[in-house]
Order: structure tokens, then sequence, then C-alpha cells
């Protein structure tokens, strides 16, 4: 028997309904789908997160440390090199104090002293030992949190190595120390060129 063609479009267009539901279904995402992508992307974002912040606190540490390495750096540095023009050195309860043997451009003074107060370490000068010519008051160094000078003496002897230590606290605490003997101390006239300090006639000019 023949079907009529109203019978074949009825049968017709329940396949096309179906078509078209398949396709909608294949170009679409599953709630599951949705799902796991979402996961996926926020432990990304969350280790992405980690690992910038971490490089952040990294380079803010480190930071840190070479100011405070430079800024101690510079002031052992200072200290070292007048100390070892000194002709006579006093150490009195972490207090340096001495007689250069030569002056320089930039401060004609030949008595210094060294010394902390508070957490700043200072550099005085004057013309005269009792620091009350023509003086001189600086800051050299900031966040000092120990200023150590030793052995101590007044004046020390001949051929004395001066042991420098030096803490600075920012964030962090670090410590530095140097040793120094000075070159041109206590000059008798009579040159041996002997020992660390050669005889006290070393003659080592700072400029």
């Amino acid at each position: 028997m023949l079907e009529s063609p109203k019978d074949t479009n009825l049968l017709s267009i329940p396949l096309l309904q179906k078509d078209q539901v398949v396709s909608m279904k294949e170009k679409g995402f599953t709630l599951i789908e949705i799902i796991i992508t979402i996961v996926i992307l926020s432990v990304i974002g969350v280790f992405s997160f980690s690992f910038f912040s971490y490089l952040t606190r990294t380079y803010t540490m480190m930071e840190s440390k070479r100011t405070v390495h430079q800024e101690a750096v510079y002031a052992l540095e200072r200290i070292s090199r007048e100390l070892r023009d000194a002709k006579e050195v006093k150490v009195n309860n972490n207090v340096l104090q001495f007689e250069r043997a030569n002056s320089t451009a930039q401060d004609s003074n030949k008595h210094i002293k060294f010394y902390l107060s508070g957490t700043d370490l200072y550099r005085d000068s004057a013309e005269d030992s009792g620091f009350t010519t023509n003086t001189t008051h600086n800051i050299i160094a900031r966040n000092v949190s120990s200023f150590i000078v030793s052995p101590s003496g007044t004046p020390l002897t001949l051929d004395t190595e001066v042991t420098i230590s030096l803490s600075i606290t920012k964030g962090e605490t670090q410590s530095y120390s140097v040793r120094v003997c000075p070159k041109n101390y206590s000059d008798t006239g009579a040159c041996t060129f002997t020992g660390r300090s050669f005889g006290g006639c070393y003659e080592d000019k700072i400029y």
C-alpha cells in the first residue's frame, strides 16, 4: 500500500528535529566539562600567583640585603682607611678615637672619632683632641645594632691590631668585621719597617 504525501511529511518532521538536537549537542559544552575547565584554570592561577609572589618577596629581600651590605662596607672601609693613617689610637667603651698623620682636602682636621649613638654610627673630627675646635659631626651608617672596637687602651701600643665589628639590622641582622693595624703609629724617627705597622714609618696617606 502506497503512503500518501501527507504521511511522508509527518514522518520526516521528527527526523529533522532529532538531527537538529544532535547537532546542537555536538556544538555545546556539558556542565561537567565547564566545571573541569574552571577547576584547571583555578589551579593554574593559584600556582602562577604563588610563583610571582615568591619572586617579589625574593627581590625585596635581596634588595634590602644589598642596601645593608653597601652601607656596612662603606662604613668599615671609611674607618679602615683613616685608622691605617693613625699616629695614636685610643679605644674606650667602643669609642674609637685617634690622631691621623695626614689631613685631606675634604677634612683638614686630624683628630677623628667613631662611635655609636642610638642606631646611628657617627664620625666626628676636630683640630684638637678635646673635640672643641672646628668640629664636624656626620652619620656614616644607620640602623646599626652593634659597634664593637677591641682591644681597649688609651693609647694602644705599637703594632696593636684593632678589630672592628659592625652589625646592621634592617629586617634581619647582618654582621661584618675587619682588622686594622695602623701604619704610621708612634713614629719615633728610627724607622725599622718591622711588623704590620712597618715601625710606624709607612706614611699611608689618605687622599
